[in-house]
């Protein structure tokens, strides 16, 4: 790994050493999009003066105002809708904001807990399964939320936990209190941050979804869903939305956020990662304070985020699964550290499928894994679901077979095993492995239940 701050390491004394820094960082996306790894990537950098500045990778058609699927990042408009117009409300049970909805727990959470993700709400509802994998959240509805929300019951309540659920939640309580709906909500915020190009669905300007590097699909998110991941944007629009942050968010101003929530995640060093109002606040070193958001969809990943100490932002949009989080927070962090990955044999998987080559695709697996790494696991399974919500079950059956291999005592593992068989016909082999689901996520069993009683002989 190449430390940034070695080469920063007098970055006061010139201003040509960012450039050189910057270089190093172009170098490794021209890296990944030229692999496929990030087929294309948007970058948005924001300098304490000056205008913003733009880099764009992946053909002469990639510029700032190209559309991508930003997931979570929409979570941050859930959050500055709810902060400025639930007012009291914010403290106000549920109970009162929801009379329709039966469930006794419902008292002890107030719509400000579902914001800071300290509701007691898994990242999805325990039931929820989704008609097709290749696109989750086409099918949801405020129906269907509310019915999960009266079988729910809360486990630590009060902890963080990241929960898309919450955001749904929350989004369709705005929209209950003030009497408009999301898109009419959002146009105001849109106005007065000067946003012009951002979207509740793919237009013209939207870059081609890809899932290791090959052609995939985006996500059409239905309902309240929208609420949690449902926007599409570009770097130029959300450029503006940041600086409007940067000027108008408490969140935002000089000073370290106070009574920021540990969230316990580790990914960027144990400790350092907190949460505060729709942002994730991390704090890299005593001087650093950096406020940032992710997204995550099947088929684009995004970053934006800011750093306090230096006032310096970066937007990251791209049309891939693999994260590019490193190179936005090296632009403005300079001693992150840059993870380079690489590619692995998931993608050589995805390629034999797309060429129509199925056959003994298990086999050609084994016998090129070289150790007992599982840095290809999470790109199998995406691609395993994607084919799996394409009825390509040529495709999901040997992706399923080897993540059930690598993971038999996992019950998520052993569901996507038990759906393959049961779509090739193999009720019988499929039932002992629901089973087995069950045992393993008691949580889950009316779920897991309902798919094996449908499996038919």
């Amino acid at each position: 790994m190449q430390k940034l701050s070695l080469l920063l390491l007098f970055m006061g004394l010139s201003g040509s050493i960012w450039a050189q820094a910057e270089e190093i960082l172009e170098a490794e996306m021209q890296r990944r999009q030229q692999e496929k790894i990030n087929p294309a990537i948007s970058v948005a950098l924001i300098y304490p003066e000056g205008p913003v500045a733009y880099r764009n990778f992946g053909g002469a058609e990639i510029t700032e105002k190209s559309q991508y699927e930003i997931g979570s990042l929409s979570k941050t408009f859930t959050a500055e809708l709810a902060l400025h117009l639930l007012g009291k409300k914010l403290r106000q049970p549920l109970s009162e904001l929801l009379p329709k909805v039966d469930n006794p727990y419902l008292e002890e959470i107030r719509p400000l807990d579902l914001l800071q993700h300290q509701a007691g709400l898994p990242r999805l509802a325990d039931d929820f399964s989704p008609a097709n994998w290749a696109n989750p959240y086409q099918d949801y509805s405020e129906e269907k939320m509310w019915q999960e929300l009266t079988h729910w019951e809360p486990y630590e309540m009060g902890q963080w936990a990241y929960s898309n659920w919450s955001y749904m939640i929350l989004g369709q309580i705005v929209a209950q209190q003030t009497g408009q709906t999301y898109e009419q909500l959002l146009q105001s915020v849109f106005k007065k941050a000067k946003m012009n190009n951002t979207h509740f669905g793919p237009t013209a300007a939207a870059v081609a979804p890809r899932n290791l590097g090959l052609p995939s699909a985006n996500w059409a998110f239905s309902g309240p869903s929208r609420y949690a991941g449902g926007l599409w944007s570009s770097t130029e629009d959300l450029a503006a939305f940041l600086n409007y942050q940067i000027e108008h968010n408490i969140l935002f101003q000089p000073g370290w956020v106070e009574d920021a929530i540990p969230t316990g995640l580790d990914d960027l060093g144990q400790g350092k990662l907190y949460y505060k109002g729709g942002w994730f606040i991390y704090r890299p070193d005593r001087e650093t304070e950096i406020l940032m958001h992710t997204g995550l969809t099947g088929s684009y990943s995004s970053i934006m985020a800011y750093n306090k100490t230096n006032g310096k932002g970066v937007l990251l949009l791209s049309n891939s699964l693999q994260l590019a989080d490193d190179i936005a927070l090296a632009y403005i962090y300079p001693k992150m550290e840059l993870e380079k990955p690489q590619r692995n044999l998931a993608y050589d998987l995805a390629e034999k499928i797309e060429a129509g080559d199925f056959k003994k695709l298990e086999k050609w697996y084994w016998k090129n894994k070289k150790d007992d790494s599982q840095e290809d696991l999470l790109d199998i399974y995406w691609l395993e679901r994607y084919h799996f919500g394409q009825k390509n079950y040529a495709a999901s059956g040997p992706l399923s077979n080897i993540m059930y291999k690598i993971l038999p005592e996992d019950w998520e593992a052993c569901l996507i095993q038990a759906e393959n068989l049961a779509a090739q016909g193999k009720c019988k082999a499929a039932k002992k492995i629901y089973k087995k689901a069950m045992n393993m996520a008691p949580e889950r069993q009316e779920m897991i239940s309902k798919k094996m009683n449908a499996c038919k002989d």
